[in-house]
């Protein structure tokens, strides 16, 4: 992806938390994660890498929840999960932002 110049900086680090964050595999990790995702879309709310950055925050969320199950990392993942969906395309990763979205407690 590439980032408008405003968000690349954040982008950049999110990217690298990610890694960081797959090798911890925690929940707290995750957690930073997420939270670096949600300054991007603070940055670029709408157009260019919004639905990538929203399907980064639901990941992290979602893998948050994984990690350490509670009902507020549910409810945070699910509320990600959602708001990428809205406007996420068809394909393969909303396919999977579906399945995600099924494996929480309702």
């Amino acid at each position: 992806m590439l980032w408008p110049a405003t968000a690349r900086a954040e982008a950049s680090h999110a990217l690298a938390l990610e890694d960081s964050a797959a090798r911890a595999r925690s929940a707290a990790a995750y957690e930073h994660v997420a939270q670096s995702w949600q300054r991007v879309l603070d940055i670029v709310p709408s157009g260019s890498g919004t639905a990538d950055a929203r399907d980064h925050l639901a990941e992290a969320r979602f893998r948050a929840w994984e990690s350490a199950p509670t009902a507020a990392r549910a409810q945070a993942a699910r509320a990600a999960l959602d708001a990428y969906l809205a406007s996420a395309p068809a394909g393969a990763r909303r396919t999977l932002a579906e399945q995600r979205r099924e494996r929480l407690p309702h």
